[in-house]
């Protein structure tokens, strides 16, 4: 997720806009593939699942990668518009773009898109959505996809 307008160590307003964009975007990616889901609930079950934020510095070479990426697509981006994304809703905007991206990492060999997988490990994690129901949702992907495809080609 990009975010701008952070002050430097804020670490209480940045999880604040952090959850908030969170439960906000699985709303919207959920409504994307026809599921209806309550915000305050997701957001009641994050919380009661999470004791408290902690921030670690760390080095994982795959996640690093997947950074480089994204800088690189939000300087892109920037020298194209002449201007960094600005705001909310250009934020997401490029969210929604980067987290398209194929990636895969150092135990998960297999290409994925970081985007289906955080739907769908949010749905079965904070919104009670079954294994079986979370197999619903990734052929439901599957299909808008196979359709997006067919379109572009006709």
């Amino acid at each position: 997720m990009l975010f701008t307008g952070l002050k430097k160590s804020d670490g209480v307003g940045f999880i604040n806009r952090l959850v908030e964009r969170l439960a906000n975007e699985m709303v919207f990616a959920a409504a994307d593939v026809g599921m209806a889901t309550d915000v305050d609930i997701m957001v009641a079950n994050f919380a009661a699942r999470r004791e408290g934020f902690r921030f670690f510095l760390r080095t994982d070479r795959s996640t690093q990668s997947h950074l480089n990426d994204v800088v690189w697509q939000l300087k892109m981006e920037a020298d194209e518009a002449g201007c960094p994304p600005e705001g909310h809703e250009e934020c997401v905007m490029f969210d929604e773009y980067a987290n398209e991206i194929l990636r895969m990492t150092k135990v998960r060999k297999d290409n994925f898109v970081p985007a289906e997988e955080m739907l769908c490990d949010w749905l079965g994690s904070y919104d009670g959505l079954t294994p079986a129901g979370v197999a619903r949702v990734r052929a439901q992907l599957r299909e808008q996809k196979r359709r997006f495809a067919q379109d572009r080609m006709a």
